[in-house]
């Protein structure tokens, strides 16, 4: 598959990172999602070494049914694999006669059905992000490598059906995701969020974000248990930048799985610059014990990165350049048993 928009040869050895995010993550759909995860393997491997490309990490949470996989190389391979594996991840999931977007058949548990993650299509979100600097960020958007290869890869989805929202530098005015996401589509009336505001949208099955952040972004959440809404969104705002916490930090809240289980999940928009990590479990920190230190400890279940940095993923594209085939298909290994291991445990 050749993706309609090429990468410019000045801009094809950019490095770049791509996550897929996919509305499946039940454990009846594990062989096919592993199978996706293990071609998309093996296409990198067949590239070498005209491309560097490697998938980094894979990850699923079974009570959103929502999987992920992180991609990192050169922009032109970055293009080529990210644009396959999405394309074959929504064409598959439909084409396995189960879809991956409605509760289990046996199950009608609204717990189950309402706590998923938030959604609005099957390949739910594609984010392409640069690893180094483009050198030309004064141009237009569309001229920078991880805008193109957003584009692109988007494009493919299109011409399978998809309907395509564009964010970031990969549209024409550079609108964050936040925003596309409340404007264009059903996401915050979808999932979870859908009994938590007491609304019902319908479900667009066809729809996927697609875009380029300025920057790398990194996911990180907050598990809580015991607890209410009201609790974690009182987390959230302690974490929130537009709230006044930390610089570059999304929070949404989020229901996990009933009995009181709650999530905070963060995109961290400046995880280098003032808001990474450290400084969220700091102010996490700060947050259990405000108000006289009237929250346990006990409340916070887990803290956790969901995908990778951009370090991890320079690293193993190192380990690419340098350790040859062998080694390669040792770490592809690792990401594979992981991977399969996602689908029997949340922990």
């Amino acid at each position: 598959m050749i993706p309609p928009t090429s990468i410019p040869k000045a801009l094809s050895k950019n490095l770049l990172a791509c996550n897929i995010y996919v509305s499946a993550g039940h454990p009846s759909l594990s062989s096919h999602l592993l199978s996706l995860l293990l071609q998309s393997q093996k296409q990198c491997l067949s590239l070498l070494p005209h491309n560097r490309v490697a998938i980094v990490h894979a990850f699923t949470d079974v009570t959103y049914r929502r999987s992920s996989f992180h991609v990192a190389g050169d922009a032109e391979g970055v293009t080529t694999v990210s644009s396959r594996l999405a394309s074959d991840a929504m064409t598959s999931l439909v084409g396995v006669g189960v879809d991956p977007l409605l509760p289990d058949e046996n199950n009608n548990d609204v717990v189950t059905r309402n706590t998923r993650h938030p959604f609005v299509g099957i390949v739910d979100h594609v984010s392409v992000m640069p690893l180094e600097r483009d050198g030309n960020d004064e141009s237009e958007e569309t001229t920078t490598a991880h805008g193109l290869a957003a584009r692109a890869i988007g494009e493919v989805l299109s011409q399978r059906g998809c309907h395509v929202h564009y964010y970031g530098r990969a549209c024409e005015d550079n609108t964050p995701l936040a925003t596309v996401r409340r404007d264009k589509t059903s996401f915050f009336k979808s999932g979870g969020l859908e009994t938590e505001r007491g609304t019902s949208s319908p479900y667009d099955y066809g729809a996927a974000t697609v875009g380029a952040p300025d920057s790398f972004v990194e996911n990180f959440n907050v598990r809580l248990r015991g607890s209410d809404r009201r609790t974690a969104a009182s987390l959230a705002r302690a974490l929130r930048y537009r709230d006044g916490g930390v610089v570059g930090v999304e929070a949404l809240t989020l229901p996990y799985g009933g009995g009181g289980r709650y999530e905070v999940a963060c995109n961290l928009l400046c995880p280098e610059t003032g808001g990474g990590m450290d400084e969220v479990l700091s102010r996490l920190e700060a947050w259990k014990t405000g108000d006289g230190g009237s929250r346990e400890d006990a409340i916070v279940e887990k803290a956790y990165r969901v995908g990778t940095t951009r370090k991890q993923c320079m690293d193993v594209l190192k380990l690419s350049r340098d350790g040859g085939g062998e080694v390669r298909e040792e770490y592809d290994a690792g990401v594979l048993r992981r991977f399969e291991y996602g689908f029997v445990s949340d922990e």
